[in-house]
Parts: C-alpha cells; structure tokens; sequence
C-alpha cells in the first residue's frame, strides 16, 4: 500500500476523532460544561479513544478484505471488527461499551 494513503487515511482518522471528542457534548445532546472541568476533560478523551479505535478496526477489516483479498474466510472477529468500526466511526462505541459494563454490573 502506498504511503500516502497510510498518512492520508491516518489524517482523516485523526482529525475526525478530535472533533467526536469535542464536539460530544454537543453532538449526543449533552449538557455543556463550563471550561475544561474534570468530566468534560474525560469526555473529550473517551469519544476521542471511541473514534480512533472505530478507525482501526475498519482498517483492519479493510486491509484484510481488500489488501488480503481473503473474503472467503471471513469469521466472526471480522464481523466485530465492522461492529467495533461502525459503532467507533459514529460515535456511538463508548455509549455500548457503558451498557455493556452496566449490564455485567448488574447480572453479577
């Protein structure tokens, strides 16, 4: 794969996953903090995390598909990877993995 598809998909991952993060307050309807406090500070990095994890995992899926070329072996982790980058790319990744955590807390 040529490099500069590498820094330009890396770019866009980036600069998309900074704005999830500071935009999440205004995106997912989230009262506005006043300054950087504490919570909004955690905020921005968890939708930032969020993001950037759903780019990886698509490009992971992607280059396995398309670079691979190895669709006939297509398993259940490639399908959580397209679940991971789906939810990761939208911004809806860090809002699963809470109701994930909330269900475990509570079935234990």
């Amino acid at each position: 794969m040529p490099h500069w598809i590498w820094f330009a998909y890396s770019m866009v991952a980036f600069v998309a996953s900074c704005w999830f993060g500071w935009k999440a307050t205004t995106i997912f309807e989230v009262p506005v903090l006043e300054g950087w406090s504490a919570k909004r500070t955690a905020q921005f990095w968890f939708n930032f995390v969020g993001s950037i994890t759903g780019w990886a995992a698509l490009f992971f899926v992607a280059y396995r598909v398309v670079i691979d070329g190895d669709l006939h072996h297509f398993e259940v982790w490639d399908a959580l990877g397209v679940l991971v980058a789906f939810l990761g790319i939208t911004g809806h990744l860090p809002v699963f993995i809470m109701q994930i955590v909330k269900w475990r807390a509570g079935s234990g």
